[in-house]
């Protein structure tokens, strides 16, 4: 994918749980790689929560060392 539908994706997500197949399908859209290598694309722009599967906004998920553990609300269960 090109940058800009990387970013696009990454807006449509955020704020979300919902997957990259079902945004790549509700707009008719194919994906042109695999959906792990579309994922590593959005780290730039997007993270999903190891917990609730959530997507964030980069740095959201990390702790204060930069550790990557969950995103807020997921903090505040534990």
């Amino acid at each position: 994918m090109e940058r800009a539908q990387i970013e696009w994706l990454a807006s449509m997500l955020e704020g979300t749980a919902d997957g990259i197949e079902n945004v790549v399908e509700r707009y008719d859209m194919e994906l042109p790689q695999e959906v792990d290598e579309i994922e590593d694309a959005l780290l730039d722009f997007v993270e999903r929560c190891p917990h609730c599967d959530w997507w964030f906004e980069p740095g959201e998920l990390s702790d204060g060392a930069g550790d990557v553990i969950a995103c807020p609300d997921c903090r505040k269960d534990t």
